[in-house]
C-alpha cells in the first residue's frame, strides 16, 4: 500500500473509532448516569420523609 494509501486508511479507521466511542457515551454511560442521577434523588426524597415523620415512613415520595 502506498504512504497516501496508508495514511486515508490510518484517518478513515480513527474516524470510526471516534464515532463508535461517541456511541457508546451517548448509548451506554449517559444512559446509566442519568438512571444512577433518579435512583440517588428517589432515595434521597424518601430519607428526607422519613426523616421529617420521625424515622418512620409513610408516605412515599412517587
Amino acid at each position: 500500500m502506498d504512504p497516501i494509501g496508508s495514511m486515508l486508511t490510518g484517518h478513515i479507521s480513527g474516524k470510526a473509532l471516534d464515532r463508535i466511542g461517541d456511541l457508546f457515551r451517548v448509548h451506554v454511560i449517559e444512559r446509566w448516569s442519568r438512571y444512577r442521577a433518579g435512583q440517588f434523588l428517589d432515595q434521597l426524597c424518601l430519607e428526607v420523609q422519613r426523616e421529617q415523620n420521625g424515622g418512620n415512613l409513610k408516605v412515599l415520595c412517587y
